[in-house]
């Protein structure tokens, strides 16, 4: 198994709101304004939404309308590599946990995977895991859309997202070449 880290790849966000982004909009939609905690393997609420409050208000004291689901992460990949899964982990319920995402996968080829769409029951939130068995093809990117989450009460919110972690990895298969039957003589 490899599991690529944040060093692998190069992330941009998007939504209807910010359609492009030059790196900057991490600042603009995530509290922590990085990616670190994607990757920390602390499993904690280290990467959510701008939060509701006065400090982050725009001058009309509310949120900015740009703090919005659904939100695409690219993630794309500094050398093309194999892929087969990508786990995205809920933090605990409460604000911004997931409940519906899909991933799509972008060969280096042109071409795309399936997109695989997944939605949560709210009682088994651990993670999302997106998975791809065509290991023949190198991966240029992947897009992880985050689509619907829920408040502390469990109500669909558009400016609430929440995650814990996020993992890459490639796992190899083996081909087991099955032996020869004995023949008679040998």
């Amino acid at each position: 198994v490899t599991k690529y880290g944040q060093d692998d790849v190069t992330i941009t966000m998007t939504n209807a709101y910010l359609p492009t982004d030059d790196g900057a909009n991490v600042t603009k939609l995530i509290q922590q304004q990085n990616y670190n905690g994607l990757f920390d393997s602390h499993m904690t609420r280290d990467f959510e939404f701008m939060w509701d409050w006065e400090g982050n208000w725009d001058a009309s004291g509310k949120l900015p309308e740009y703090v919005a689901l659904p939100v695409t992460m690219k993630l794309a990949f500094n050398e093309p590599s194999a892929l087969t899964n990508v786990t995205v982990f809920n933090a605990n319920k409460a604000n911004g946990f997931i409940t519906k995402a899909e991933a799509v996968l972008n060969y280096s080829d042109g071409t795309t995977s399936e997109k695989i769409v997944i939605e949560a029951d709210l009682n088994d939130y651990a993670a999302f895991v997106f998975s791809w068995e065509d290991n023949n093809k190198t991966v240029a990117s992947v897009d992880v859309t985050i689509l619907e989450a829920i408040n502390a009460g469990s109500e669909t919110v558009t400016n609430m997202l929440t995650l814990a972690e996020l993992e890459l990895t490639y796992t190899e298969v083996e081909e087991v070449v099955k032996p020869e039957e004995p023949t008679e003589y040998g």
